[in-house]
């Protein structure tokens, strides 16, 4: 497998070589996809940690106005037709509290809606210009490694037989002639002498 950067366009090549040209596909196709995971979850880690923490804020914040509007409406209905000062100064403090409490809450909506579009903005956008495709000429299988084998054996056998046998028999029995003719030859000079 090899994978190469190009930094100037930002592209990513990736080349994938098995046995099994379908293996190959597969493979490269699974690489790709933890790629892409893998860097948009590195590019946007940070905003989203960010939108994490606005949601708890949220969170907390909701609570918070949904108890304070409570406690407003209880207020309200036990003082209700009492035309007591004091009634009506905790009516307006815990109106006031929810009117804050509220505020809060609506503000950190407005935070979580802007984390939410930090993340999407920072997710990067990946392409795949050529898709992972079986190459055209894979390495050969098995029954067809077979089949050549028996194939060329049968071949050069026939060949031992028809043409191979004979020649070297014939190259061999060359040989031989040429050496009694050469053992003679020094045996008549030893005579001479």
């Amino acid at each position: 497998m090899e994978l190469g950067i190009d930094k100037k366009s930002s592209m990513i090549f990736l080349t994938v070589k098995a046995q099994d040209p379908e293996v190959a596909q597969l493979l490269c196709e699974k690489v790709i996809t933890c790629l892409q995971t893998y860097v948009a979850n590195y590019r946007t880690k940070k905003a989203r940690q960010d939108l994490e923490y606005y949601e708890q804020l949220y969170e907390e914040a909701r609570t918070n106005y949904y108890a304070a509007q409570q406690r407003y409406a209880d207020h309200v209905d036990r003082h209700q037709g009492i035309i007591s000062q004091r009634a009506k100064t905790d009516q307006d403090r815990l109106q006031n509290e929810m009117s804050l409490k509220y505020q809060l809450y609506n503000a950190c909506a407005q935070q979580v809606q802007a984390a939410k579009a930090k993340v999407q903005q920072d997710t990067p956008a990946f392409t795949v210009i050529e898709p992972p495709q079986k190459p055209f000429i894979g390495k050969p299988s098995r029954p067809l490694v077979l089949f050549v084998v028996v194939f060329l054996g049968f071949l050069l056998s026939i060949l031992w037989i028809l043409w191979l046998r004979d020649a070297i028999a014939s190259v061999r029995k060359e040989d031989e002639e040429k050496e009694p003719a050469a053992d003679a030859a020094p045996k008549e000079e030893d005579a001479q002498a």
